[in-house]
């Protein structure tokens, strides 16, 4: 089965960024509106129930005309889960185009976990910064890769 999963990454992660959470959230909103440039219609929005990335989540459901209220907030997107966790999760409840929203470095660990380069720092989806990849048999393939910078441009077109 192949569907797709994208990744968005909160903009505000305490321990590695300094922005503040007034400063992080007109990024978000330039970034969620690139991610509405691409057409993304996700079925599912899977977000970490930690505050930063709740509100991303929030900010692109709302930009991507997903009810808010459909967000699904889970504890395999904490920084400390395994992709084990996260996939299990995913193959269980299913969809066909999926959203996760999570923390730096996490995200960017699963992504390369998923696509099979193991976690080496290749992705860099820094802050509101994108991926998506396509999960066939627990094995991804990199569709997109998009800095914060190129999603605020899309959203700006």
């Amino acid at each position: 089965r192949l569907f797709p999963l994208f990744f968005f990454n909160d903009t505000a992660t305490t321990e590695i960024y300094t922005l503040s959470l007034h400063d992080a959230l007109p990024i978000s909103r330039a970034a969620a509106r690139g991610l509405a440039a691409l057409d993304l219609h996700p079925d599912r929005i899977l977000s970490s129930p930690w505050l930063r990335a709740r509100q991303t989540a929030e900010i692109v459901a709302a930009e991507l005309g997903f009810d808010e209220h459909r967000i699904e907030f889970t504890t395999a997107l904490l920084p400390f889960a395994s992709t084990s966790t996260i996939l299990h999760e995913l193959i269980s409840t299913g969809g066909d185009e999926i959203l996760l929203a999570g923390h730096a470095p996490h995200l960017d660990g699963l992504l390369e976990d998923l696509v099979g380069i193991g976690n080496i720092g290749a992705t860099r989806l820094k802050k509101a910064g994108a991926a998506a990849i396509g999960i066939s048999s627990g094995r991804g393939q990199l569709e997109w890769l998009i800095s914060p910078r190129e999603l605020r441009r899309l959203g700006a077109d």
